[in-house]
């Protein structure tokens, strides 16, 4: 079975703008995302084409790392581009900010048949749940069928009740301080 992690990144976030290639103890967040989602599966980077984010889009062809742009404000359509370009039996979905998910998570559920949606960490699905998703929406989504997978997917709790998602300065600030004593 093929399976394709896709994760979201953008530099343009409104409440920590930069935030995926800020510094966090030793590499950036990206980096840590992309290490924290191991090497069982490939890995593609789904940033928008706008001109704000060539800085990432450099980024990712310096240390060749694969990436797909697409639509800024329709993340969904970018990961219907990456079912396009990679042809996977299944695709994950994680987000660049989220530098604590676990490899364990992404193995557990890229190999399961069912459509899956774990709180604030991932979903997940086959070809055709992604395209079934994809028309549920009319083929526009900002949040990648986030609503979607919670209401037709299995559900499973994975992330403690500290699990940290960054989104503002003093989660980074958070952040840092828990790579930091681990």
């Amino acid at each position: 079975m093929k399976v394709v992690v896709g994760i979201q990144a953008r530099l343009g976030s409104t409440r920590l703008p930069g935030k995926v290639l800020m510094p966090l103890v030793g590499a950036t967040m990206l980096e840590r995302v992309l290490a924290a989602c191991g090497d069982a599966y490939q890995k593609v980077v789904l940033i928008p084409d706008s001109p704000m984010d060539d800085d990432l889009a450099w980024f990712l062809s310096q240390r060749r790392i694969p990436f797909l742009r697409g639509p800024e404000e329709n993340v969904l359509a970018r990961y219907m581009a990456l079912l396009d370009a990679y042809a996977p039996d299944r695709m994950i979905r994680v987000c660049a900010d989220a530098p604590f998910i676990r490899r364990e998570w992404v193995e557990e559920f890229g190999e399961m048949t069912d459509p899956v949606f774990v709180s604030s960490v991932l979903h997940a699905g086959g070809q055709e749940i992604w395209r079934l998703c994809n028309l549920s929406l009319g083929g526009a989504d900002e949040h990648a069928g986030h609503d979607w997978f919670e209401k037709n997917a299995r559900r499973f709790a994975r992330a403690p009740a500290d699990y940290l998602m960054v989104n503002t300065a003093e989660d980074l600030a958070e952040a840092r301080r828990r790579f930091v004593t681990k």
